[in-house]
Formats: structure tokens, sequence, C-alpha cells
């Protein structure tokens, strides 16, 4: 359901400069054209396909009344076959990201029983359709699943994979050194100073590494890296009252659950959230519209798992004082 919304609500070729078509083609705006994996992956799935299974794909193809935003797509070579592929991703996707949160609510909450556990995910998909507002782009869903999965592997000491995890983030979008950053603040004191650094450093030089690349790749685009949005942050205020008092209403909701369970979630997720918020939040002032939700899909974990404590003690089932979850050892 929440793959369906995201697909057919503000779907990832309604807005111009991002469309699903360019993305796949490499034709889109900078910076969007940038965010590459699962655009590549579409792109290298459907080059691989037997042409008899690339012709079914698209006969089955039907989307009127269906997707409206991809009704186009029919007359695009290709193009129905590759919204197949990007669909079953998506969905892919949405359940990786449940299924890690999931790991992520019994990692940080142990003594929770097994319908919170099992609960806790749907709690998380079913909040993410706030964050589809204005548009949805098509790497949206790989944010959804690779942030909490790197944070999974993090908090677990399992770097193989967390690395792993980290590299497909950064072809999925460039704020995936928001993963280097919360591995600083995980291991600050539990790795000795230069292991930090040297781990530090290794996930700079590969984020810089890939970003460099893809830039090189689509220089010729058109577009910009980053776009200066000042006025309508500052204008929402004034201009646009239903917006701001929206966008208001979900801050003050998350800061309420929140401050309500924040004595009986981690420390570790304490710090971990200002970790990703607040450079999200100054980023986003400046160069996003601050009330478009999807921009904090990468703190969305953090956020539901310091929320947990109190979504819990409303319906009545209180959570026992968590405790610091550490992570294991790298």
């Amino acid at each position: 359901m929440v793959a369906y919304v995201f697909l057919a609500f503000w779907g990832p070729q309604s807005w111009e400069q991002a469309r699903f078509t360019d993305m796949v083609a490499g034709t889109a705006f900078r910076p969007f054209v940038l965010r590459r994996l699962l655009p590549d992956l579409v792109a290298f799935l459907y080059g691989a396909m037997p042409i008899p299974i690339r012709d079914w794909l698209n006969a089955a193809y039907m989307p009127q009344g269906f997707l409206p935003y991809f009704s186009s797509l029919g007359s695009v070579p290709g193009g129905g076959g590759a919204f197949i592929l990007y669909a079953v991703l998506t969905w892919g996707c949405y359940l990786g990201h449940a299924l890690a949160m999931r790991r992520l609510v019994a990692h940080f909450y142990p003594e929770a029983s097994r319908l919170v556990i099992n609960g806790a995910p749907l709690l998380s998909l079913g909040l993410l359709p706030l964050t589809f507002r204005y548009y949805n782009y098509m790497y949206d869903p790989g944010t959804a699943l690779l942030f909490p999965v790197g944070l999974l592997f993090l908090v677990r000491g399992q770097l193989l994979y967390y690395y792993m995890a980290y590299c497909a983030m950064c072809l999925n979008k460039e704020t995936a050194i928001l993963l280097a950053v919360q591995f600083g603040l995980v291991y600050w004191n539990r790795l000795p100073r230069l292991t930090l650094v040297a781990h530090l450093a290794a996930q700079a030089a590969i984020a810089v590494g890939i970003f460099f690349s893809i830039s090189h790749r689509f220089a010729a685009n058109q577009g910009h890296h980053q776009f200066l949005l000042l006025s309508h942050n500052l204008g929402m205020w004034v201009n646009s009252l239903p917006t701001a008092l929206y966008f208001l209403g979900i801050i003050v909701l998350f800061a309420y659950l929140v401050r309500r369970g924040w004595n009986r979630s981690p420390r570790l997720l304490h710090t971990m959230l200002f970790g990703t918020l607040l450079p999200l939040a100054f980023a986003g002032f400046l160069y996003g519209y601050m009330d478009e939700l999807r921009d904090y899909l990468e703190p969305y974990p953090v956020l539901i798992l310091l929320i947990l404590p109190a979504v819990l003690e409303i319906l009545g089932q209180p959570l026992k004082p968590a405790g610091d979850a550490p992570p294991a050892e790298a």
C-alpha cells in the first residue's frame, strides 16, 4: 500500500526535471540525475532481460486509471516495462525498510514484547506517507531502505555489511555522508582514535570518489548541484499559511512524542538524532523546501525509535526504560 501511494500520488514521473524516464535514461536535470542507484539498476535489469520478456512486460503495462502520472510511459520505448521493474524495486525497498526497523527496535529495546517488535515497523510504514508531499523522487525508496539498513549494521558492529550499505547509499544520494557522521558518533568512545580516523577518512574518500565520478558522467546535463531556496522558506510563513501550519503541526507532534519518551529511550539514539536532523534542517533551510518532509528520510528511522516509548505509553503498553544499547565491538 505504501509503495502504491508513493507511485500514484506526486509520483516520480510528475516533476519535469526528474521524470522517471529521464532519470533512467540519464537525461534528467542536475542534481536529481546524480542519484543513480535505482535508475541505473532499473536500466541494467531491463537491458539484461531477454527480448521476449521485455516485450511481455511492455505489453502488460496498463497505467490508465491505475497510476495516472505514468500514463505517458506506454508511448516511451521500454517505459512500461522499466516502470514495472521499478515498482517491484520500490515494493522491495519498503519491505526492507520494515524488516530493518524491526531489527532496530529489537536492538534498542531488547525488553520489548514480540507484539511491539512486529508492530513498530507498521507504525514506521504508516507514517511514511507524511513525507509524500510536493513530489516523490525515484531515489526516495532507496533512502528509506538504505539508511536504516546502514544504521542497523553500524550499531550491530557488522562493518563489512555497513560499508556495503554505505557505498550503495553513496550511489543513491549524497546524504550518505550522514551515515559517516553517525559512524563517528557511535564509535567515538568505542574505537582507538587512529582507527576511528582511518574509518572516517575511508568513508569520506568513498563518498568523494563516487560523487565526483557521477558528477563527471553527467557534467553536460542541465541544472545545478543545488538550488538556493531561501525565498520559499522565508515566504512560506507569510504567503502560505496552510503549508506553514501543516509543517508546524508535524514538528509539534513529533517533538511532543520524542520529549514524552525521551527518558525511556537509549542515549545513543539521542546522539544519533542530532547527528542527522540538525545538518539536514540547516541544509533544508538553505537549499530545499524546509516543509518537504521527504528531505528528512535520513533521521526518520531514529525519530520512529524515539517516539516508540511515547506511542506505547499512550496505548497503555509502556516500555521499560532502555539502556544505552551499545553496538557490538567492531
